[in-house]
């Protein structure tokens, strides 16, 4: 993901303004990025739940 935010920069700055469509692009990848850190901090705090609840037995 940096590799393509990097290489957005590294065009813009050489041939102009960043096309929408690649800024889209990034945007989209960026919202599965957080979407994936989302689903994994919730999987991880009902790890954390069920193993509180485990030791409490």
């Amino acid at each position: 993901m940096a590799d393509s935010i990097d290489a957005a920069a590294v065009e813009g700055l050489a041939a102009g303004p960043v096309p929408v469509a690649q800024v889209a692009e990034i945007m989209r990848r960026l919202d599965a990025e957080w979407d994936a850190a989302d689903e994994l901090d919730k999987r991880m705090s009902d790890i954390a739940r069920d193993s509180a609840r485990t030791s409490l037995r």
